[in-house]
Parts: C-alpha cells; sequence; structure tokens
C-alpha cells in the first residue's frame, strides 16, 4: 500500500558480531539448548547484575571488545560463553575492558548498560597505552628526555 512504512528492525538486530547479530547474541544467553528462557537465572556473585538476562549485555559489550582486539573469534560461542562467564563471577576486567574500550561498544548496545557505567560510557575517548605521550602533552614538552 502506498505511503506504509515497512517495520524497521530492532537497532540490536543491524549490528553483527562474530557471525550473529548483538540481538541472536542475547538469545543465545538468555536460551538453552531447547529454545527455554533462562534469562532470569539468579547471578548473585555478580554487580553486573542479578540475573542472567542483565549479565548478558554486560557479555556481549565485553565480546564487542575482545572482537575489536583480536579482529574477531574463531570459536565464537565459546568466546561468548567465556565472557559471560567473567560477567557473572563478577571478573575485574568485565569493567576495566568496557569501559577503556567503550568507543568499541555500539551506542544501542551501552544503552543496556549504562545504568552501571553512568554517562562516562559515552565519552568517546580513546585511551592510549602508559608509556605513548598524549599529543597535548608533547606540546607541553611532557616526554622529553633533553
Amino acid at each position: 500500500m502506498p505511503g506504509e512504512q515497512l517495520p524497521q528492525p530492532e537497532t540490536l538486530d543491524t549490528y553483527e558480531l562474530n557471525g550473529r547479530s548483538l540481538q541472536a547474541w542475547h538469545d543465545y544467553l538468555t536460551h538453552d539448548a531447547e529454545g527455554n528462557y533462562t534469562g532470569n537465572l539468579d547471578t548473585p556473585d555478580s554487580n553486573y547484575g542479578r540475573d542472567a538476562e542483565a549479565c548478558s549485555w554486560h557479555a556481549i559489550s565485553l565480546e564487542c571488545v575482545f572482537a575489536w582486539i583480536n579482529g574477531g573469534s574463531d570459536a565464537p560461542a565459546a568466546s561468548m560463553d567465556y565472557s559471560m562467564g567473567l560477567v557473572v563471577n563478577n571478573s575485574d576486567y568485565v569493567e576495566t575492558g568496557i569501559y577503556d574500550y567503550r568507543y568499541a561498544i555500539p551506542d544501542a548496545l551501552k544503552e543496556k548498560i549504562a545504568w552501571y557505567y553512568g554517562r562516562e560510557l559515552y565519552r568517546d575517548v580513546r585511551p592510549y597505552p602508559p608509556n605513548v605521550v598524549r599529543p597535548s602533552e608533547r606540546a607541553a614538552g611532557v616526554g622529553d628526555d633533553h
């Protein structure tokens, strides 16, 4: 029918990570092999969420970081399972990795985890390794040994 809009895809379906959409990874982490919902399972030791539903978004965000650093994974499901394990077991690597490499995470996904990290998650500041002198510091003479 003229003038009728086509249905818009879910934003998380438009991003691909290791061969699946972000929404498909979420479904992978919140459903068992038979397709039963498991997102309501408690994660009592995790600061990243009280259940698998909340924790899954952090795991997907961490996997975005791993993919950005390593260029993807040869075993994506195993890598995602590893990321989810880090999240539910409250690893400090999750917060550090997501915060330090936040620019590798799509904004649509950041919205799912911003409650934990706050507005700083949206600052597009790329970190420099500790041994690199930032351009602004070079202009001020920082790092000059002569």
